[in-house]
């Protein structure tokens, strides 16, 4: 196989410098053109749902007030991780030292926060994975018996890596961009891409975040916009 590595240059269609300015120069430049409206100050508090479990919007703070913004075909999360915030860095990767921020300031784990795993499940999960620890036999996962250590409170159900750029936690997904709750089912309208709940996890290389924003971004978006 032969790799060709091309230099983008400047040129008189596309006039902004290389790198991360001229792609979200590109975005900002859709998002303008498609008149598509931005709140900023407006932080998410709340997902609400109908009767029937199905996401319909969102309670959002605004100006001081809170807000109910009504969602006619779903919710998009796109709240990125936790690495702004010590007290879930430090929950959650146990640093020997506190971590300093390389990414985003606003990932501040709001989006975690909101996505929250049911109480029951988690208990019956830990309960029939220490009784597998008690037997020495991994029946679900077939880890090795050296590995198998009872785990006992606090816990901590987030599904998170120490990384210093990126965190990757958050809620899985499918192919289609639809979250899935604790037990694999679908929250109906209720869609997310990049790095909140991000592909990668501890594979994760250099600038696969931004690709995964693009590609989930688009399959989310298109989903949406075609449910009910």
């Amino acid at each position: 196989m032969e790799v060709v590595a091309l230099h983008l240059k400047q040129t008189e269609t596309c006039p902004e410098p290389t790198g991360g300015h001229r792609l979200w120069k590109l975005l900002d430049r859709h998002v303008k053109s498609r008149g598509i409206k931005v709140m900023v100050s407006t932080p998410t508090k709340e997902l609400v749902k109908n009767d029937r479990g199905e996401i319909i919007g969102v309670i959002a703070e605004c100006e001081g007030q809170e807000i109910f913004i009504s969602a006619k075909k779903g919710v998009i999360m796109t709240c990125g991780g936790f690495e702004n915030n010590q007290k879930m860095k430090s929950e959650n990767l146990n640093p020997k030292k506190d971590i300093g921020l390389l990414g985003s300031p606003g990932n501040t784990g709001d989006g975690i926060k909101m996505v929250q795993l049911d109480e029951t499940a988690l208990q019956l999960t830990i309960g029939k994975y220490n009784h597998l620890c008690c037997n020495g036999v991994d029946s679900d996962f077939g880890r090795k018996p050296d590995t198998l250590k009872a785990i006992a409170p606090p816990y901590y159900a987030m599904q998170l890596m120490p990384l210093l750029y990126n965190t990757q936690g958050g809620p899985r997904r499918d192919k289609q961009a639809r979250v899935l709750d604790p037990d694999g089912n679908l929250i109906p309208r209720l869609y997310a891409a990049g790095e909140f709940g991000s592909i990668w996890g501890f594979r994760y290389q250099t600038s696969t975040n931004v690709s995964e924003c693009l590609v989930y971004g688009r399959i989310a978006g298109k989903n949406a916009a075609m449910s009910d």
